[in-house]
């Protein structure tokens, strides 16, 4: 796959057809020159650029799991660290709900899952398509942008907060999402 930060485009016509021009850098022009001329199929998207979600971010979402499954483990309640993490996408993360065949709905289930830990999938209500369910499908936050891990973030901190647990301060949280 070759990405390529566009600076500019351009469009023209000629006899042997429609040419998009994109502005990129040299070496950019140059990888995907050689990659197209050494043949097979190749697909472009072009889309606006996403912040990337912090690293830090992520282990401090971990952290705090780990210190609510902790807690609520010395009040008698036995919740792993992964659990308290799919309540979380399940409240604050991304998804998205697709029709599936009634047949392939406990095989789609299954395969979606071994993606990660916050990959699942669960049956939704009122799927007006004959012979289909409706399915939840949860991402896991490795896929996560800024801002959506960010309101996943948002959901465990205050969990932390309402079980007493010690949390960062709001400054050192916008810190942590500048990552």
């Amino acid at each position: 796959m070759i990405t390529a930060a566009i600076k500019g485009a351009d469009w023209s016509i000629q006899k042997s057809g429609t040419y998009l021009i994109l502005h990129v850098s040299e070496r950019d022009a140059r990888a995907a020159c050689e990659a197209i001329s050494a043949g097979g199929e190749f697909v472009a998207e072009i889309k606006k650029p996403s912040r990337k979600r912090s690293l830090d971010a992520n282990n401090y979402l971990w952290a705090l799991c780990d210190q609510i499954s902790a807690s609520l483990a010395r009040d008698g309640l036995a919740i792993s660290t992964d659990e308290i993490y799919r309540k979380h996408v399940r409240i604050g993360g991304v998804r998205e709900v697709y029709a599936v065949d009634s047949r392939a709905v406990d095989r789609t289930i299954e395969r979606w899952g071994k993606c990660g830990k916050g990959w699942f999938a669960e049956v939704v209500d009122g799927c007006k398509i004959p012979r289909c369910t409706r399915l939840c499908f949860y991402f896991g936050s490795s896929t996560y942008t800024t801002e959506e891990m960010q309101r996943l973030l948002t959901s465990v901190v205050q969990e932390a907060q309402d079980l007493g647990i010690e949390t960062l301060t709001g400054a050192e949280l916008a810190l942590l999402r500048e990552g």
